[in-house]
């Protein structure tokens, strides 16, 4: 039965494995023009990683025979796949980081920009005087329109009087305090929205990256440089963790192996001991009379 080393180290290869050749397949894939070239990239992406999980063991096994002309091929062929891999792996790496670095800035955006309408509007709401609600507007407007004036004035078109004239004046004024009280609704329910949109999400957000920009803090380098560093070392783990894994799997069966045209070693047999040592004695003793015996009768 595998211990619990040996399962941890399959299961950790089989998810790098698996893992790469997802991440490989989905980002050649994605540069195929038509149909055909994108089945076809992904067919090769998958044969290449394949490759890369059967060559390290190809590559150990030719070292334990001996057979150099095979060690150079696995070794030059494992490059090969693994600089493809490493570079699907940083491509995709680098096409993820940039769609979510790219949304984060857009949201980041989005938020800086209802933040300063937000600050427009407190700014007008300021400006605007406070005034009577809309409701006690219009109720006065109501009022004054069922006036005898209002139809004495022909809807304030006719001031004969000064009497209509003042009534009139106060008409038109009550129709701009409605207007003024309208605007300032009409712009305090704007705020109100901003201000659920805002509020909407529990965190703000501070960068579309932030471990790239923490990193660059700590390192002094360009952000845009560890984006593209991380990528690279994302890829690199994964491609490195899949054959260094495989390699400690199957360790153990390759130093096993041996040439079958090769003679079988020998090996010192180890007699069986008996721990009787009174039967060991009575038969030595039984040796040796035997050869006393065999001594005296050549004397004879």
């Amino acid at each position: 039965m595998p211990s619990v080393p040996t399962l941890a180290i399959a299961s950790a290869a089989l998810i790098f494995i698996t893992l790469s050749a997802a991440m490989n397949a989905l980002f050649l894939s994605s540069l195929g023009r038509t149909p055909v070239e994108t089945v076809m990239l992904g067919v090769l992406s998958l044969a290449a990683d394949t490759a890369k999980a059967v060559l390290p063991v190809v590559f150990a096994r030719s070292i334990r025979l001996r057979a150099f002309g095979q060690t150079i091929g696995a070794a030059l062929m494992l490059v090969i796949v693994m600089a493809l891999s490493l570079a699907s792996g940083t491509g995709f790496a680098a096409m993820t980081r940039g769609a979510a670095t790219s949304a984060h800035e857009a949201e980041r955006l989005s938020r800086a920009a209802k933040e300063q309408e937000l600050r427009a509007i407190d700014a007008r709401l300021a400006l605007m005087p406070v005034g009577l609600p809309v409701a006690v507007i219009e109720a006065e407007i109501a009022r004054a329109s069922a006036d005898r004036r209002w139809g004495l004035s022909k809807s304030c078109t006719d001031l004969a009087s000064a009497a209509l004239r003042q009534f009139c004046a106060g008409h038109l004024s009550l129709t701009v305090s409605l207007a003024a009280a309208s605007a300032r609704e009409r712009i305090s329910a704007e705020r109100a929205a901003l201000i659920i949109a805002l509020t909407s999400k529990a965190t703000t957000l501070i960068d579309a990256d932030p471990q790239a920009t923490a990193v660059a803090a700590l390192t002094g380098l360009d952000a845009s440089k560890i984006r593209r560093l991380l990528s690279v070392a994302f890829a690199a783990t994964l491609e490195l963790g899949s054959v260094i894994l495989v390699l400690l799997l199957t360790g153990p069966a390759v130093l096993k192996w041996r040439d079958p045209d090769a003679p079988a070693e020998l090996w010192p047999a180890r007699l069986p001991q008996s721990t009787d040592v009174t039967r060991w004695r009575r038969q030595q003793g039984k040796f040796g009379f035997g050869m006393r015996r065999e001594a005296s009768n050549d004397n004879g």
